[in-house]
């Protein structure tokens, strides 16, 4: 990528501990996901999310589920440059806490806990 764009500025931060992860995530006004390949969950949504980062992604697999669009980030067609374009110029929209909320309330600890007790009642009865 950087030999097609050598004047971009990138930059690689290297292996950062957790901590220092989530403040440069939490440091971050999005996170695209730009993926052309079905992606099979989405952790690093989730993790961006709980920093508070809205989510910009291609609706391609794990992410679709988790990005509520228009709420927690937006979604775009994949190889929809104009879908992604538009997403990023609307990114302000998007209140960070309402990130955070739905990391927790659905993919917390205690969210799966819940989970996994509900699915142990079920087959018990």
């Amino acid at each position: 990528m950087q030999a097609r764009h050598p004047h971009a500025p990138i930059e690689y931060g290297g292996f950062l501990e957790t901590r220092d992860l989530q403040a440069a995530i939490g440091d971050c006004r999005a996170l695209l996901l730009t993926s052309h390949w079905v992606e099979a969950f989405g952790n690093v949504a989730i993790e961006a999310l709980a920093c508070g980062v809205p989510v910009i992604s291609s609706r391609c697999g794990g992410p679709e589920e988790i990005v509520t669009d228009g709420e927690v980030g937006f979604l775009f067609d994949v190889a929809d440059v104009d879908g992604l374009v538009a997403a990023i110029g609307q990114i302000g929209k998007i209140d960070r806490q309402a990130c955070r909320a739905l990391a927790e309330r659905e993919y917390s600890l205690a969210a799966f806990g819940d989970r996994i007790e509900q699915w142990l009642q079920r087959v018990i009865h």
